[in-house]
């Protein structure tokens, strides 16, 4: 049996290597703003992508329908210290 699986920030270095590992054998979905994340990163592997922002609650809402865990990895790329 399989779980699904919600990534954010799923594009990004960290958040696709998670993907990729998760999609042997579950399903994936990945939301991302491509603000810092690629495309490429998903190319070789089967998952769902929603390009779109964490802010949009009602993506989300439906995105997290039927998820058994969602993966958080959307994040600003660099913060600056005040």
């Amino acid at each position: 049996m399989s779980n699904k699986f919600i990534i954010t920030g799923g594009a990004g270095f960290i958040g696709s290597n998670l993907a990729e590992a998760l999609s042997r054998e579950n399903e994936v979905v990945v939301i991302d703003d491509f603000s810092y994340g690629k495309v490429e990163n998903l190319s070789r592997m089967d998952v769902q992508l929603i390009k779109g922002s964490i802010m949009d609650k009602k993506l989300l809402s439906n995105a997290f329908e039927g998820a058994d865990c969602v993966f958080h990895m959307a994040a600003i790329a660099s913060v600056k210290k005040a």
